[in-house]
């Protein structure tokens, strides 16, 4: 079943490892918060990803926390070193967790990639959407939310 507006947000412990860190529960709580999942090897993602480090420098400082998850697609998504190459290439500093067993695309039940979930300062579900035109459709909930 979809993750409905005003789930909490479910728990990312299921990844199988973590890249850039690991987000501790006491760093988010009283932010929103922004978890977007993406893979290696999804063109897409390459070419949208990038706009999250404008909002990351745009939106920080208001408090936004960010949070990537990789969900493979194929058996070289596997390969640790080959994300961390591909995560910097497109520019995600955010804790990365790599979810190898796809706990974590469950919990959310994240179907499209790049999948954008943003949460508010009490951890509840505020939007969600993904595929080609996420970026554009989550912005201005994105802007709104921090304006608050």
């Amino acid at each position: 079943m979809p993750l409905r507006l005003e789930t909490p947000m479910p728990d990312i412990g299921g990844a199988t490892d973590w890249i850039n860190g690991k987000p501790h529960p006491e760093e988010l709580r009283g932010h929103a918060v922004l978890v977007y999942f993406w893979s290696s090897s999804c063109h897409l993602c390459h070419e949208k990803l990038p706009e999250l480090a404008t909002w990351r420098e745009q939106f920080s400082q208001q408090g936004l926390r960010m949070i990537a998850i990789h969900v493979p697609q194929s058996p070289a998504d596997l390969e640790v070193e080959r994300v961390k190459e591909h995560a910097q290439q497109i520019g995600i500093t955010d804790p990365c967790g790599l979810d190898n067993q796809f706990k974590v695309t469950e919990a959310f039940d994240a179907q499209y990639l790049p999948g954008l979930f943003l949460f508010d300062e009490q951890g509840l579900l505020r939007a969600r959407t993904g595929g080609a035109s996420a970026l554009e459709i989550l912005r201005p909930m994105l802007e709104r939310r921090m304006a608050a």
